[in-house]
């Protein structure tokens, strides 16, 4: 994965920062000297401040330490003078300093304090630069969503070509978060401008970004495609580190699919190359992967001279990560050959180099965690001052404020009243109608009720009608008969009537009861001195009975 922030490439997802340190000369530190006593007698002149950060920026490879106290002095000069590039152009320069010696919380404020002055006089370009310096320090320290937020910020400065390498970070950073669709669209976006400005160098790059993605979710055959893409590019523009990074990637995706033959053949292809161009790091990466081939494939023989070289050479070059790995492998092997005493020699190598690096992974955890909480207290103060740029404009408009608040309460609460008196409105018309469909129905049920006692009462006048008759009838013929004979119907007459007159009240109590089940009760409670027939003449009464009715039911 490789990645361009102006200042450093990402190389295997993270920086590889290569320092050559020389033994300056005491000639070199008097010009020095000489420049810095010149400045400090002449602070009036902006010329004296373009020498300082040229040779500033001329030795901040080879002697940092004193390119910081060029740019200082530069930068105390442009402050007097008011001379705004000249503290853009410095506080950058030291930036970039810091940055390359590892000092990534005074990076992070120089190029904090570019943005200040940049952004004061509308300076596109050297506000984009510190944005995306910013994201590239952020995203190496794993502040991913952080380092986001600076490249988008960084867009927003951006001309059109530089926006190439922009989409090309933000693609670094979705792929770091797994979010590989996005990565996806963002290094398209980055070739598509890449290609119109015609840099070649960073189309092939990208390709190999993209390759990379393919190559984490296994679909190498689509991987290769971009691979063989930016390989081409790289030979054409002699880029021979992009060659290596190709044939790395080949014999990676050929390992992961056990063609070990292969894999080798590539390593051992990157490693020729790496040699051609000198570069150690690469030197020592491709001994590493060509020894771990030959070791997977148990030629422990053959392994063992490779990772003899890289452990060597990645010594001599403090090379962590390689000497870890090595060392690791040369135990192993040594093991397998019985030899105890380099295997534990090289064990111990493998956990001081792990050791080393565990503790390099706490400092830079540490580092994250510290520049979070710097950001969350710069949140925290931004959001203070914007609270109080808030308050002052709150109670500019109070009053305003407080009357548009007044009159929309008045309106809620009269639209809520309103609102509420027509719904209790609606629930009483509900309820009348309820209790109205209830008394209705209660009326009916009575009614039919009534007409079913009355029925039964009809049964029982006609029944004493027949009675009446037959009585009648009897008491005519009785006269026709002797005198012993005529006592004897009449005595018959009395018991038919007197019986049944039991009996129609005892069948008309039961059907009155089970509707008016109270109303005996109620009435010898109110009334407790009224007779049988008066209780019996209330019965009736109570039906509405007709005159003619009751005196049928009562043979009177």
């Amino acid at each position: 994965m490789r990645l361009f922030p102006f200042i450093s490439r990402l190389k295997d997802l993270s920086i590889i920062l290569i320092f050559c340190v020389s033994v300056q000369t005491s000639n070199a530190q008097i010009n020095i000297d000489s420049l810095l006593t010149y400045a400090h007698n002449n602070t009036s002149d902006t010329l004296i401040v373009k020498e300082l950060s040229e040779k500033a920026n001329e030795i901040k490879f080879e002697q940092p330490n004193d390119a910081i106290k060029l740019s200082l002095e530069a930068i105390k000069i442009s402050d007097r003078l008011n001379f705004t590039k000249g503290l853009i152009y410095n506080y950058q320069l030291l930036g970039d300093i810091h940055y390359q010696i590892q000092k990534y919380e005074k990076a992070i404020q120089d190029y904090e304090m570019g943005l200040d002055y940049s952004k004061s006089v509308n300076d596109s370009v050297a506000t984009m630069t510190c944005y995306l310096n910013i994201g590239a320090i952020l995203f190496t320290q794993g502040l991913n969503n952080r380092a986001l937020d600076n490249y988008l910020l960084a867009l927003k400065y951006a001309e059109e070509e530089k926006k190439g390498a922009i989409y090309n970070n933000i693609g670094l950073v979705f792929f770091n978060e797994t979010k590989y669709d996005d990565a996806l669209a963002y290094y398209i976006k980055s070739i598509e401008i890449k290609k119109k400005t015609g840099d070649k160098l960073g189309v092939a790059v990208t390709y190999t970004n993209i390759g990379e993605v393919y190559k984490k979710i296994e679909k190498y055959d689509i991987a290769k495609v971009y691979f063989k893409k930016s390989y081409a590019i790289s030979n054409e523009i002699g880029d021979r580190e992009g060659a290596v990074f190709y044939l790395n990637n080949f014999g990676e995706i050929s390992k992961s699919l056990n063609q070990l033959d292969s894999s080798i053949i590539y390593f051992k292809k990157a490693l020729f190359i790496s040699e051609e161009i000198n570069n150690q790091f690469l030197i020592a990466q491709s001994l590493y992967n060509i020894g771990h081939s030959f070791f997977v494939k148990e030629e422990y023989s053959k392994a063992e001279p490779y990772l003899e070289k890289c452990y060597n050479l990645s010594q001599s070059l403090e090379i962590l990560p390689e000497i870890e790995k090595s060392a690791r492998i040369l135990s192993e092997i040594y093991k397998q050959n019985n030899n105890f005493q380099l295997a534990y020699k090289y064990l111990k190598i493998n956990k001081v180099a792990s050791d080393s690096l565990n503790l390099a992974t706490s400092e830079k955890q540490l580092l994250k965690l510290k520049l979070d909480y710097k950001y969350k207290l710069d949140e925290e103060e931004s959001k203070r001052l914007l609270e109080l740029k808030k308050n002052e404009y709150k109670r500019a408009e109070f009053k305003l404020t407080l009357i548009i608040f007044f009159i929309i309460l008045l309106l809620l609460v009269i639209v809520f009243l309103f609102v509420r008196v027509k719904f209790r409105i609606r629930i009483n018309r509900i309820e009348k109608e309820k209790i109205e469909l209830k008394k209705q129905s209660l009326e009916k049920e009575l009614e039919f009720k009534n007409k079913e006692i009355i029925e039964k009462v009809l049964k029982i006048i006609e029944k004493n009608e027949l009675i009446e008759s037959t009585v009648k009838r009897l008491n005519e013929f009785s006269l026709s008969l002797p005198s012993t004979k005529r006592a004897e119907i009449n005595l018959i007459n009395k018991e038919l009537k007197s019986m049944e007159k039991i009996n129609q009240w005892t069948e008309f109590h039961h059907y009155f009861t089970l509707i008016y089940s109270k109303f005996f009760d109620n009435l010898e409670k109110d009334y407790p001195d009224l007779t049988t027939n008066e209780k019996r003449l209330s019965a009736y009464l109570k039906l509405n009975m007709s005159t003619k009715d009751i005196a049928t039911l009562t043979f009177q």
